[in-house]
């Protein structure tokens, strides 16, 4: 991944700016805040997605609409991070465990797996 692009780095990113918001609005973030805020994104992403393809009240041209559908996905993919931090999560690390495991060995070597847990798992 091209340098300022790690998932680190957009935490990072996500997480200044989130800072800059609560601050404006004088946000407690506590620990009902951070897993309330993805949980309200996929709603507006899917909004996004159905007037894109004709199935919501559009507004705006059909750029517009695909701008949307950007704009939503990276306020979702911004909250995770957030909520990952908040909760102690390394999601590469997690990615790596669950999906990684359902490849075979010579296809994805992830750097370890956790005891116990086998390739060829399905997630």
């Amino acid at each position: 991944m091209p340098e300022g692009r790690s998932l680190d780095r957009l935490s990072d990113l996500s997480q200044a700016v989130s800072d800059i918001y609560a601050a404006r609005a004088g946000i407690d973030r506590d620990a009902v805040r951070h897993p309330a805020r993805p949980s309200g994104e996929p709603g507006a992403l899917q909004a996004a997605f159905l007037k894109l393809n004709g199935q919501g009240r559009a507004t705006g041209d059909a750029d517009d609409r695909r701008r949307a559908l950007t704009d939503e996905t990276a306020d979702l993919v911004a909250q995770l991070p957030l909520f990952a931090r908040r909760q102690d999560i390394d999601p590469p690390d997690a990615i790596a465990r669950i999906w990684g495991r359902a490849l075979p060995k010579a296809a994805y070597a992830p750097p370890s797996l956790p005891p116990g847990v086998t390739e060829g798992a399905t997630p």
